[in-house]
């Protein structure tokens, strides 16, 4: 775990960089201001993708870890549970997987489940989902992984945010007590346990190139896990 995240050396850098400077030409500061979600909701306020990109820690600790796949100048990346995935605007080797069969997006090409991942074993050189696929229980976080990493390629990078708020709402009461002895954990005893069951997977499975848990669970667009691996076996 060499490659730390900080937030405010890596915005520096990345203002540099060509992604940059294509994501200011198309949503230039000086015309892009915050906005309503929904005009049915006007109370939910949101901001441009640009000011998203910058101010949320997802998007920009997402750019981090996105940028060593690009890295590798890999042919494609493939984005599982894309959505209205912010990157592909601007990245053209990101391909969308949707975790829904119901998405009828143009850029869609397959929908994630049990069977795709038993159809494309070592399939991918880059892969990476941001906050879609943690709606399942602890006890399936484990296999949330595996199966992710299964589909890339040895030697291939693979990126994984997810929000533990949302595993935990997902986990029984029962399943809580026997983990903490509590239905309602601390943030240390949530972040000890979540890199327990990591690193526990990691050992044999692949390399870990950075890991980060964040202790802040209350946002429901935070990333609290972010993984980022290369594939050895």
């Amino acid at each position: 775990m060499k490659n730390k995240y900080n937030a405010e050396i890596f915005k520096k850098a990345f203002m540099q960089t060509v992604l940059y400077k294509k994501i200011i030409k198309n949503f230039p500061p000086d015309k892009y201001t915050t906005y309503y979600w929904t005009e049915t909701n006007p109370d939910q306020i949101t901001t441009t993708p640009r000011e998203l990109a910058f101010t949320r820690e997802i998007y920009l600790q997402s750019f981090y870890y996105l940028k060593f796949l690009l890295d590798k100048n890999p042919k494609h990346i493939y984005d599982i549970g894309c959505g209205s995935n912010f990157f592909k605007m601007f990245i053209p080797q990101i391909i969308g997987i949707s975790p829904e069969p119901k998405d009828n997006d143009a850029d869609i090409n397959d929908f994630y489940d049990d069977d795709f991942v038993k159809g494309h074993q070592n399939y991918f050189e880059s892969a990476f989902s941001i906050n879609a696929l943690h709606f399942r229980p602890i006890s399936e976080f484990k296999k949330l992984v595996l199966d992710f990493m299964s589909i890339i390629r040895t030697g291939g990078l693979g990126y994984l945010a997810l929000n533990v708020q949302t595993v935990m709402r997902e986990t029984g009461d029962e399943e809580k007590r026997q983990l903490f002895g509590t239905i309602k954990p601390s943030n240390q005893e949530l972040t000890s346990c979540f890199e327990k069951l990591i690193e526990e997977i990691g050992i044999e499975k692949f390399k870990i190139i950075d890991l980060t848990i964040n202790d802040e669970y209350q946002s429901k667009m935070n990333g609290n896990i972010h993984l980022l691996f290369e594939k050895d076996v």
